[in-house]
Parts: structure tokens; sequence; C-alpha cells
């Protein structure tokens, strides 16, 4: 939850039923690393390989892997 709204939350139905409930904690993805590297390797649906996945659905070193 955001800081500055700890009062708020344990004063809310559902939420103040929590025993623990901490302030700041984030909760969302901090950093994307780049999985694909030199021995990696990339297909297209039809067998033809690519340098680099493409929007839809990858074949990546023997996994279909969906690209929006």
């Amino acid at each position: 939850m955001p800081k500055g709204t700890i009062d708020k939350y344990k004063a809310t139905d559902g939420w103040k039923d929590f025993e623990n409930i901490v302030e700041g904690v984030p909760a969302g993805i901090n950093v994307i690393e780049n999985a694909y590297n030199n021995n990696t390797t990339i297909y297209n649906l039809n067998g033809v390989r690519q340098f680099e996945p493409k929007k839809g659905i990858n074949i990546v070193n023997g996994k279909k892997i969906v690209i929006k």
C-alpha cells in the first residue's frame, strides 16, 4: 500500500481483518532482464530463424513464447 494510507486500510472493511498490514512495501515489478543472448535460438511458427523475437508467437530455445 502507498505510504501514508495505513490508517485508511486499517479502518476499511475487508482490509481491517488483516493482522499484519505493512505500509510502503513495493508489490510490483522493478526490473525486467533481457533473457536473450548470443546462444538463444528464436524461430517463428514456420520454422524460420529470427534474430530477435517478433510480435506474436515465437519459439525461443524450444519453448513457445508470446510477444504482445
